[in-house]
């Protein structure tokens, strides 16, 4: 089990939904989403069910949007880096 599944599991409801948010939103819950979930989850929600509604966030969207854009930064950064090194080297070779 991981450790939301297992904090949940234990009704250690406050300390799982703090993971989530930590885990997919990169914060610990804020006051209104805490008590928000506390409350689904009193009444019976499954925690997947809180998952699910913060990755349906639009905090959550845009987190993961960011997320894709470094990444294809770095790819385009670690291609470019050394055929730039390349064009340097032959440059300075001309010039020698």
């Amino acid at each position: 089990k991981d450790l939301i599944t297992l904090e949940y599991s234990e009704g250690n409801y406050v300390n799982a939904v703090n993971l989530i948010y930590e885990k997919y939103l990169n914060r610990k819950a804020d006051k209104d989403g805490m008590l928000g979930y506390l409350n689904r989850l009193n009444k019976g929600y499954d925690i997947s069910w809180v998952i699910e509604n913060i990755k349906k966030s639009d905090e959550y969207s845009r987190i993961k949007e960011l997320n894709e854009l470094i990444k294809i930064k770095e790819i385009k950064y670690k291609y470019d880096f050394p055929k730039k090194i390349n064009i340097i080297k032959k440059r300075n070779d001309i010039l020698s």
